[in-house]
């Protein structure tokens, strides 16, 4: 049965409720220190300090290099199934809609926000299913899915603003699983104030959204939540939990440091007892003090001496230890925010493991959500491209190796595990049971065991023509009575 409708005034406690409007404020906080567009925290005395360095923005943008870390990890290479219609269009959609771009986008997004979405539709004009990303709601505007209680989508409902007739209005559309509705307000309204809304020769603000069969075509809103740390069924940003005070305090660290080294980081002349030396017309002159210069002065009493450089070390250290923390906090190798020494190994490895676990859940939550973009796109393809794809087939999104191992590492790991299966295999453990221990599936056993016997019988085969072509030719009437 159809879902009811649902009151405006419901959607504005929904999102109030499951998601909470202090969650969205923060969103696009979120959005701006990831762009480098972050908070000046500089005293008068500071900016006095640094005239001359304030014309353009500033920012040791540590916000972006953590959340560029994470989703650059998160690599979506392909989807596959067995169903070869099925994975011939979904190959040629891959290229039409340039997935390799979109699902980077979309993950950068997701990871930077804590939630972010990705919606299909149709085009007549390119005749073809398109994706298109879909920020979250930020408190004014965006998209956000309400859930009931098994963690099902109820509704999706997307806002904007937009020029109607001249007049700045707010667009509504909200999607149900059969149908879709669109609504108007006065910009600043909303709530109460929305009311229908049709394009030109259309006779109602409802839109069927359903198969050839009357079946729902379902929802064509597909949520990418931030893993870990959110509400129920919602994710949580990265950058949440203190990385954004972290960032004004690096921000401040370096403007320190350069203050600092503006004031004390040259070695000082003091003068005593030395006249103030005037130009012709009687205004003070500085000494000129530099390589090879001489002070000199007539007064007995005259004293020079030196104040030396003055030590940042201290500034420095306590930038580091900044650093250090928002790689704990964020699970993100330090080497990777500051760019410094890359460790080698088995350190590089420990030193990475936490950010590859971290990314190894968040794969887990978007395999699942690319996986419902490319059956939604399916059965969208079905009703509006007659394309006659097996819906019930299970396509899998497959995600790339997040720890991104060198080839020096590659082959070491490579090294140890055979190694350890030739052990195995001496102390009496089959190889394919073995591999089947180790992970391997029931395919991958089958072809790795068949390329071994191949691979045995071409040896076996090579070993006898060798034997054959280098065995002595028998010697004429041998073996022969008279």
């Amino acid at each position: 049965m159809a879902m009811e409708s649902i009151p405006h005034e419901q959607i504005e406690i929904d999102r109030e409720t499951f998601f909470e409007r202090s969650n969205a404020l923060k969103i696009q906080t979120y959005r701006q220190y990831a762009l480098g567009d972050q908070l000046r925290t500089l005293t008068t005395e500071q900016q006095l300090l640094l005239e001359g360095l304030l014309g353009n923005d500033f920012a040791d943008n540590v916000c972006h290099q953590i959340v560029a870390e994470d989703s650059d990890r998160l690599e979506l290479l392909r989807f596959q199934v067995e169903d070869e219609d099925v994975q011939a269009w979904l190959d040629d959609w891959w290229n039409l809609v340039k997935m390799d771009d979109e699902s980077g986008e979309t993950h950068y997004a997701a990871l930077r926000d804590g939630n972010y979405a990705v919606s299909l539709s149709y085009s007549d004009e390119y005749q073809r299913v398109c994706i298109h990303r879909e920020p979250w709601w930020n408190g004014r505007s965006g998209v956000f899915i309400a859930y009931d209680a098994q963690g099902e989508p109820l509704y999706a409902v997307k806002d904007w603003t937009a020029l109607i007739d001249g007049t700045l209005m707010l667009r509504r559309i909200v999607w149900y699983e059969d149908r879709l509705e669109r609504y108007v307000a006065p910009s600043g309204l909303g709530g109460a104030a929305f009311a229908p809304f049709m394009f030109s020769g259309e006779s109602s603000h409802v839109q069927a959204w359903e198969k050839a069969d009357g079946s729902p075509l379902h929802i064509p809103i597909i949520h990418f939540a931030n893993s870990g740390r959110g509400p129920a069924n919602y994710g949580v940003s990265e950058l949440a939990g203190g990385v954004i005070g972290f960032q004004d305090q690096i921000n401040d660290l370096q403007y320190d440091i350069v203050a600092a080294a503006r004031l004390t980081a040259f070695q000082m002349v003091t003068a005593t007892g030395v006249g103030e030396s005037k130009d012709e017309d009687g205004n003070p002159v500085s000494m000129e003090i530099g390589p090879g210069k001489v002070l000199r002065s007539l007064n007995d009493l005259a004293k020079f001496g030196t104040i030396p450089a003055g030590d940042m070390s201290q500034l420095i250290a306590v930038y580091n230890q900044k650093m250090k923390a928002v790689s704990r906090m964020t699970r993100t190798p330090l080497h990777s925010i500051t760019g410094g020494d890359w460790p080698s190994g088995d350190a590089l490895q420990r030193a990475e493991m936490p950010l590859v676990q971290k990314c190894g859940r968040q794969i887990k939550k978007f395999t699942s959500a690319w996986q419902t973009v490319a059956h939604r796109a399916t059965e969208i393809a079905n009703v509006y491209q007659k394309a006659n794809l097996d819906e019930d087939s299970m396509i899998e999104a497959v995600f790339g190796d997040p720890r991104r191992p060198d080839k020096a590492q590659i082959a070491q790991e490579n090294l140890a595990f055979w190694q350890a299966a030739q052990a195995a295999a001496m102390a009496g453990c089959p190889i394919d049971v073995y591999l089947k221990r180790e992970g391997w599936t029931e395919e991958e056993v089958d072809s790795f065991m068949e390329a071994k016997r191949k691979q045995e019988a071409d040896e076996e085969a090579k070993t006898i023509r060798v034997a054959q072509a280098t065995a002595p030719s028998p010697q004429a009437g041998f073996g022969q009575t008279a």
